[in-house]
């Protein structure tokens, strides 16, 4: 079910949260590769989009990857 609500969508982000978060600490090596492999499939699209003439697709796929690497970012600078 897609919704634009933000206040559907925070909760759905706090249930997520609930459900997954106490794995982080424990799974943070394969946490930070899976978000790894996310950045690069993410770059991956973009490209497929941009190639496919798919502008919104491949804008999209791009503000992913930025994302994906920022938080990258944020979590090795953590690791530090």
């Amino acid at each position: 079910m897609m919704s634009d609500s933000t206040n559907e969508r925070k909760r759905i982000l706090k249930d997520l949260n609930k459900l997954v978060g106490s794995n982080l600490k424990r799974d943070s090596v394969s946490m930070l590769n899976k978000l790894s492999e996310d950045f690069y499939n993410e770059v991956e699209l973009a490209k497929e989009c941009a190639g496919h003439n798919d502008a919104a697709g491949a804008e999209v796929h791009r503000i992913i990857a930025e994302y994906l690497h920022e938080v990258l970012l944020t979590f090795e600078a953590i690791k530090k």
